[in-house]
């Protein structure tokens, strides 16, 4: 056969392939096989399981969580501790607080509001945090029938003041190591008992702040590099490594890695909130799943994660409420925009609600419909998804992404050596309940040969076999078998195939990559003689190998040393592909040289707007490579992208010459300018010239503007405060600013202890704080004299809390004004009360009758406050004459405020009517509260209060709340409630996070059930219970049973019809599953709502505030 015929039939066969791909890929859904859902633990528990890994030998290892919440506390159930937990800057700052807070010999009282009393001792302090272990447990099968029959606990003893949860944990090279803050662990079973019996600490540092239960450290896996990953959310990082250097992110989470003996800890990315899972791909980029901040509309993130990037994140974003968040007002969290804040990297798209366990296939596992696919779970909902990812110019795109499946809450993911995929399933709910099992996936019937080579290989090991046998592995179609061959071959030092290898023209694309993983691994091991070859690969004709040859010799040190290293990755700078050049910049960062200063400016010229992951290399190595004066010598760059690339490498340097671009023509680049001097731990000698700029700001955005006014109020002196009032008199600028600069103005006395604009904690200094007070009492009189409504009210308010007088003539003016706004005549008579004025209790008893229902309310609050002897009468009058309840309910509370004889007289008349009923229902929570509040100091409302404790009882039970103490304090709560105060709290309660799982209108998550219309569809006593006792009115939608099959598979849905031949259950997603009867073992039902217990999250007011909200809704 001639040459031409033999590339003729060459070439028709690659096109037959070619066309059978895209066929392939074209009908890919219809496909796709289903998988099967199998029980894999079988009759053993496994109780509440977080993370999962399976060794090489098939055995299984399941972290167990215990202490959450009840000795791994929550914020959310703490929230007067927020300010000291935002300031927490290491793990001790948390131990020396618990231990002053829940001190030994204590408040008992005050601390048993925080922990219980877990040791048994009758009281409360920190040591109650030390009672409970989290448990690593192993299971084997060891009869090979596919389903587990031994477990065993392999380690537990992880209960300090400070421990975490057990959220990681994965098997590697016969050792287990776990993640449980504040420490990574690796344990050893040198017995093979399933028990180990020692454990060393690799790592500590991790878990600083209390913040949300769940935001652990997790994710462990091995990456091809060789070393050591995983994650922590975003309850902080400051470790001081194996070598003696401390590295801190105190308010961010992250993704980290060292060696697999400790040495080269390093954090790789940070600003993540939550990744719990991320999975290389087999060209080593990682991906991962970030967690939403609960916040209305905002969802979670599909990110790449590379070197050194901040994803935006910070943990004091959490608890910003209904105050200026650049989390959301910024648009931090949403895929880019113009303009989009340039510091971080901005997410590749939004997915699933909840994520979980993330995993890649690692090439052999399922069947090949399922190659080059990740898996992910949804665990609250119980929803499983799998997606591909293809290359986007220099950032990436998730395609073909479905649900697999759905029913199991699985938390965590790991691929087996069978090829099967394992799942820690919760079992359903947040609360522990002492359940859950091990899940395994899989395609049916699938039985390729390869995954049986797979599995003989993996459990053979690789230590023993020759270094042909290794190298030619490195070409194997799984990826655990390559770097079981990479691996072995790097300890046999086998540098020299490994070059070879790597510049054989013949060797396919993935042996290359681990090649290149391999001489790395030597390289940072000290055998500098790689790193040719490794320049050699700068120019191999695969993309893949050139840009991780660039990333791996970025890796070594002093790699820079070596002729061609550096000027090698600056020609890669111009690579025709986008994602070789993101390499070549982050390399050249850590082998800085002042050579590539030029052509790094010369790229950022060249920069696109929407080239986020470039953007960040370039800032990264200028920030390594250049001096601040070169940096700031851009300031008159033609380029807006230079100066950009050029403002945000000061900011990583921390150089106050980042000024030199505060007034920028471009917006972008001088709120840029603004974040790098104000945000995180700022830029202080460059908040002076902050400060100053807000002077000519009028061109500037609102970032911008914000934190300049904050910079003078962070500034505090006299100059400070007159720019602050020249700002908020000049009627040019957006009046929601000129309200912040008089906001501002209102604590220049008591500075807040978290930022006004970010929430960060900043212990500003009071005592050398100053302003001019004939100036401010000029500006903020005439500015409450006439003006925009708005800038009234904070110009009133400011003068107030600045001790400042405005004329009181003025001030009753605004008071009487009936068609001024209440919060403006509320803060007139605030500031008349607050001066002593002679007119104040006559104002305040006029203002009780006004019809103006918050300032009536506003008036008899104060007035029981501050005149209680005068007050009394006029509480009583106004009960019996206004038909506004909310009036009725101030006066109630007013009574229980004054506290004598004669409103204890009216607290029991007004019992005895809710006693026999005829009182209105709206008023019963307050009469209960009042009477309570009295019962301790008054023996007559003693006796009162066990009646209506009693007839609470009875309420209760009538309504089905329940019968606990926690339940039975909501029997009044159904009606009374302020509608609007409900609203805010379903937007932004921090312990309810009610838009976290549910939809009004479009905005929310589709969790739980749909509400938009649920006050027409549910009446009050619905509504209270299921806010009370979610579990007791569920609709069949949102529970399941448990079908158990004799196979060990489980199956959960909804049962549609049974009858003695076959049962039919409906899953999540509307799919019939019909099943033989003869092969089900047993039905469970399951009934527990996912929602968490909003009787320990929500007071009763707040119950009944967030009932009336919800009545609304029609």
């Amino acid at each position: 056969m001639n040459q031409r015929s033999t590339a003729w039939i060459v070439t028709c066969a690659l096109l037959f392939l070619a066309s059978s791909l895209l066929a392939q890929d074209a009908t890919d859904q219809p496909q796709r096989p289903a998988l099967e859902y199998q029980r894999w633990s079988g009759a053993i528990n496994v109780p509440d399981p977080v993370a999962i890994s399976v060794d090489d030998q098939g055995r299984v290892f399941v972290t167990q969580t215990r202490r959450r919440k009840s000795q791994d506390l929550d914020i959310r159930a703490n929230r007067d501790w927020i300010p000291d937990d935002v300031g927490f800057k290491s793990v001790e700052d948390k131990r020396q607080f618990y231990h002053s807070k829940l001190a030994i010999g204590g408040d008992d009282k005050q601390q048993s509001k925080h922990v219980g009393d877990l040791n048994k001792d009758g009281h409360h302090d920190w040591r109650d945090l030390t009672v409970i272990s989290e448990r690593i447990f192993r299971l084997v099968d060891s009869d090979r029938d596919g389903t587990a029959d031994e477990i065993t606990t392999f380690a537990e003893g992880f209960n300090t003041e400070v421990t975490g949860i057990a959220a990681g944990v994965m098997a590697l090279d016969g050792d287990v190591w776990a993640t449980i803050a504040p420490d990574v662990w690796k344990l050893k079973d040198a017995d093979g008992d399933g028990v180990a019996d020692s454990r060393e600490i690799m790592a500590t540092g991790f878990g600083l702040h209390i913040a949300y239960a769940g935001h652990d450290m997790h994710g462990l896996t091995l990456g091809p590099d060789g070393k050591v990953y995983w994650s922590i959310g975003d309850k902080g990082i400051n470790v001081t490594t194996k070598e003696g250097l401390n590295i801190a992110y105190p308010n961010e989470g992250g993704v980290m890695r060292c060696n697999p003996d400790g040495s080269d800890f390093e954090v790789f990315a940070h600003g993540l909130r939550n990744v719990q899972e991320f999975a290389f791909d087999q060209y080593g980029n990682i991906f991962g799943i970030d967690n939403d901040a609960d916040q209305p509309g905002e969802r979670e993130r599909f990110i790449a994660i590379v070197d050194g990037m901040d994803a935006g994140w910070r943990c004091h974003y959490q608890y910003r409420g209904s105050d200026y968040n650049p989390w959301t007002d910024e648009q931090l969290w949403q895929i880019a925009q113009d303009q989009h804040p340039a510091y971080i990297i901005p997410p590749i798209s939004h997915y699933i609600d909840g994520p979980a366990g993330f995993k890649f296939n690692p090439g052999t596992a399922f069947s090949p419909a399922y190659y080059n696919y990740f898996f992910a779970t949804n665990a609250p909902r119980g929803h499983q998804y799998a997606f591909r990812v293809e290359s986007d110019g220099d950032s990436f795109r998730m395609v073909d992404a479905h649900e697999i499946g759905s029913g199991n809450a699985i938390v965590g993911l790991a691929f087996g050596p069978d090829g099967a995929l394992y799942g820690a399933d919760w079992d359903g709910g947040y609360p522990l309940d002492e359940k859950g099992s091990v899940i395994r996936i899989d395609v049916p019937g699938a039985d390729l040969a390869v995954r049986g080579e797979v599995q003989k290989l993996l459990a053979e090991g690789f230590d023993e076999r020759e270094v042909d046998e290794l190298v030619a592995l490195l070409s194997h179609a799984d990826m655990r078998v390559r770097m079981g061959a990479q691996f072995a071959l790097v300890e046999k030092k086998q540098a020299e195939r490994l070059q070879s290898h790597l510049s054989s023209q013949s060797v396919e694309q993935l042996a290359k990559l681990h090649c290149v993983w391999g001489l790395g691994q030597l390289g940072r091991s000290g055998d500098k003689t790689v790193i040719p070859a490794l320049v050699d690969a700068f120019s191999d004709p695969d993309a893949a190998v050139r840009a991780q040859a660039a990333k791996t010799i970025g890796e070594i040190r002093q790699a820079n040393e070596i002729a061609g290293t550096v000027s090698g990755l600056i020609d890669l700078l111009d690579d025709a592909d986008l994602h070789v050049r993101v390499n070549a910049g982050l390399a050249i960062a850590r082998q800085p040289d002042p050579v590539a200063v030029e052509p790094l400016l010369k790229q950022s010229g060249l920069l696109n707007t929407d080239q986020h992951y470039l953007r960040h290399s370039l800032v990264s190595a200028l920030a390594a490579s250049a001096s601040d004066s070169q940096l700031a010598a851009q300031a008159d760059n033609q380029s807006e992208m230079t100066r950009l690339v050029c403002v945000l490498a000061l900011r990583r340097q921390g150089s106050p010459m980042v000024s030199e671009f505060l007034a920028d023509p471009s917006a972008w680049v001088s709120a840029a300018a603004a974040r790098a001097i104000h945000d995180d731990l700022s830029i202080p000698n460059a908040l002076p010239n902050l400060a100053a700029a807000l002077e000519n700001s009028a061109n500037y955005g609102e970032p911008f503007v914000r934190r300049a006014i904050n910079a003078n109020f962070r500034l505090g002196t006299a100059a400070a405060a007159s720019r602050l009032l020249d700002y908020a008199s000049n009627k040019e600028h957006p009046v929601e600013l000129r309200v912040d600069a008089c906001n501002a103005l209102s604590q220049w006395l008591a500075p807040p202890v978290l930022d006004r604009v970010e929430g960060i904690r900043r212990d500003l200094p009071v005592d050398s704080r100053t302003f001019d007070r004939d100036q401010a009492a000029t500006v903020l009189g005439q500015l409450a004299a006439t003006g925009e409504p708005n800038v009234v009210v904070a110009a009133v308010r400011a003068a107030r809390m600045m001790k400042v007088v405005i004329a009181p003539a003025a001030l009753i003016g605004l008071l009487e004004n009936e068609r001024a706004l209440t919060e403006l005549r509320i803060q007139a008579l605030s500031s008349i009360v607050q001066m002593d004025h002679e007119s104040a209790k006559v104002l305040l008893v006029a203002s009780a009758d006004s019809s103006d229902t918050a300032l009536s309310i506003y008036a008899i609050e104060t007035l029981a406050d501050r005149y209680p002897s005068d007050a009394l009468t006029i509480l009583e009058r106004k009960l019996q004459q206004t038909d506004v309840i909310a009036v009725k309910q101030a006066c109630i509370a007013g009574l229980g405020k004054i506290a004598n004889r004669d409103a204890d007289a009216i607290l029991q008349r007004l019992a005895s009517q809710l006693l026999d009923e005829s009182l209105p229902s709206e008023l019963s929570l307050d009469v209960y509260q009042a009477v309570q509040s009295r019962a301790e100091d008054a023996a007559p409302m003693r006796s009162i209060q066990e009646s209506l404790s009693r007839q609470q009882t009875e309420r209760a039970a009538a309504l089905k709340l329940g019968d606990t103490a926690d339940q039975i304090k909501f029997a009044f709560s159904g009606q009374g409630g302020d509608a609007e105060r409900g609203k805010q709290i379903f937007q932004t309660n921090l312990r309810a996070q009610c838009s976290r799982c549910h939809r009004i209108g479009k905005r929310g998550s589709n969790i739980g059930p749909e509400l938009t219309k649920i006050g027409k569809q549910r009446d009050l006593n619905h509504l209270l219970r299921a806010v009370v006792a979610p579990s007791a009115d569920i609709e069949p939608k949102y529970f399941t049973q448990v079908v158990l099959l004799l196979s060990g598979q489980a199956v959960k849905g909804s049962i549609k019809s049974e009858n003695d031949d076959e049962t039919i259950v409906i899953d999540s997603s509307g799919k019939e599953i019909k099943i033989s009867s003869d092969e089900i073992e047993e039905i469970i039902d399951q009934k527990v709502s996912l929602m968490p217990d909003m009787t320990e999250a929500l007071s009763p007011q707040e119950v009944r505030d967030l009932v009336a909200f919800l009545n609304s809704l029609k």
